[in-house]
Formats: C-alpha cells, structure tokens, sequence
C-alpha cells in the first residue's frame, strides 16, 4: 500500500521476525485474558499488540465480522489498542495528533463557522440558534468540538442522526435498540443531547464495541479510526463531513509574518501589525472557504464520477457501506 493513502501498513505480508503462528496465537489468547482485567499494564498490552499487529490485519482483511474481531481481538476495540493500531496501520498516533490539531485550528475554523458561515444561509443561523440553546453557559475545549462538528453536519447538509444516536440518560449498553441504530461507526450519545451528555459509547455494525463511560473527543477519534481499522466506508449521509474532517489539520502559518513585523520597524510597528491581522484573517477565510468546498467538491465527484469521467451516463457504484478499498482513504487527515 502506497504511503500516499496514509495506510503504510495495510496488507502486512510477513510475520515480524521471530515470530511464528503459534507465539501469534498465543499472544492473541493472552491479550483476551488481560483483557478481562482491569489491572492490565498499558506498556505489556501495547507491546502485544504491536508484536500481534500482522495478524490483525489478516483478520480484518479476511472480513471477520465486528462481533468475530471482538471476540479475539478486545483491546482493538478499546483507546489503548485503537491507538497502537492506526499507528501501525497508518504511522499516525491518532489521538495524540487529533486532540493537538482541535486545540490548535479547531477554534479557528469555529470562529469562521460562527462568523461567515452563519450569514450565508438562514437554515444554517436557525441550527446555529438551536445549538446555542442548548449548549446555555456550558464552556470548554469539549463543548466547542462538540458545536464545531453539529455545525459542520449542518453545513454540508447532513443529518446528526448517522453520526449520532440518542438514549436515555440512565440507559444501560444491554437497553440500548441496537436495531435502530446505523451499521456504520455511530456514538450512542446517553442524555437528549451531546452537550447535557456526560458519557457515551461507541457502536459497530450495531455491536456495542466500547460501553465504557467514553468522553465525547474520545468517542469522536475512536469512531473516526474504526472506518480506517475496520475498512469501512464513509456512509453518503456523512461523507462530506468525514471528508473535511479529515483535512482540515495541516493549515501552517508563514514565518515569514514574524520578520516582516520586526522589519516594519517601532514607528510603523502597530500598522504593520494590524495590516498582518487583517490580512492573516482574509487568509483564514479563504482557506476554510475553499477547504469546505473542497469537501462538498470531492464527495460529489466520488457520488458521480461521470463528471470526472466525462461520461454522458453515470458510472455505476458499488452502494455497499461495509468494506472498503484502502485506495479511497487518504489519511492525509492528521
């Protein structure tokens, strides 16, 4: 798999070194015992995982069921071997990477959505309304992840009931309808909202795979993962999000904004520095601009790839949303 799609590991084709099927076999079997412990030591269960990582692979790949990958493979389920997984799979340490980039751009972007993006469209100013409602005089790096995403669904469109899925407060993983929930990595959100939601699950293929008492960011990196772990498809419900989402993490300020302050000199300092803000800040709206577009552009083409094609009649599509070619994910998320 070429680095290119962001798996560097995806079809791993030789056991590392030293190992044979048997030691595989025996780590995997010792892994479900630890797993039963809520003593584990993190350093041994990370160590397994990774020794155990080709095997893994072979199993998702094979396309066991969710329920199958459960059963032998527990802690791919949980944050700590999630976490070893997708750095395997893709070089990437996906939480440590995602909750950088949400402090780092993640009020950015906010800011453009709350101040651009509201005036454009009354549908989107009336969920903005309805979201400051309900988010009352609650403050914080979680809540404001919390609205940046409900405000990216409802500017591409795109319903929260694919992404989310709502129950009681109080309700148990065993009382939770699985029937009605989407087959695509979705957060049980446990309260009426995400923002009077203390704690959350994670559900796949409707399995709850993770019923542990999950913060929201938590629950938001370990479902975005499942869909490069698990080789799933983005659901055309969600897949302009997705597709941002993904993106937009690699915005790099220029240097070279600092020397021109100085070069300005003390006389002509505060003009120089407001002429910079001004422009620093048309420069961030026309990246997150374009980046939004980008997302609704890129997902519309992969929706009809006529237009690519140059074709009279759409091409036809295969409408699965279970597996997927690795070739269609880009990881150039993080």
């Amino acid at each position: 798999m070429q680095d290119t799609y962001g798996c560097i590991n995806w079809n791993v084709k030789f056991l590392p070194i030293g190992e044979t099927q048997v030691s595989q076999q025996q780590k995997m079997e010792k892994l479900q015992n630890m797993y039963q412990h809520s003593d584990a030591n993190p350093k041994e269960v990370t160590c397994l995982m990774k020794s155990t990582f080709y095997t893994q692979r072979q199993h998702v790949n094979q396309g066991k069921s969710i329920n199958c990958l459960r059963e032998e493979w527990p802690f791919l389920f949980d944050e700590l071997g999630m976490i070893v997984h997708f750095k395997e799979l893709t070089g990437i340490d996906i939480k440590e990477t995602l909750t950088h980039n949400l402090d780092l751009k993640g009020k950015r972007l906010l800011n453009y959505l709350t101040t651009v993006c509201v005036h454009k469209s009354k549908r989107f100013h009336q969920t903005y309304a309805r979201l400051q409602r309900m988010r009352g005089q609650q403050s914080g790096c979680s809540e404001e992840v919390k609205e940046m995403l409900l405000l990216l669904l409802s500017y591409f469109d795109e319903k929260e009931e694919s992404m989310f899925f709502h129950v009681d407060d109080t309700c148990l993983a065993e009382e939770v309808e699985l029937g009605q929930v989407p087959l695509t990595p979705t957060i049980i959100v446990c309260g009426q909202s995400c923002y009077s939601s203390t704690r959350y699950m994670l559900s796949l293929d409707r399995n709850l795979v993770n019923t542990k008492h999950l913060f929201f960011i938590s629950a938001l990196w370990l479902m975005f993962g499942s869909y490069y772990c698990f080789n799933i498809h983005y659901p055309s419900e969600l897949a302009s999000t997705l597709e941002f989402f993904k993106g937009p993490v690699n915005v790099r300020r220029s240097s070279r904004r600092h020397g021109d302050l100085e070069q300005a000199g003390k006389t002509q300092g505060k003009q120089a520095e407001q002429s910079i803000k001004a422009t620093t800040h048309r420069s961030s709206v026309l990246k997150w601009h374009g980046r939004l577009k980008r997302a609704r552009r890129c997902v519309c083409l992969r929706r009809q790839p006529w237009l690519m094609s140059g074709s009279s009649t759409p091409l036809q599509e295969e409408t699965s949303n279970t597996t997927l070619d690795p070739n269609v994910f880009a990881c150039s998320v993080f």
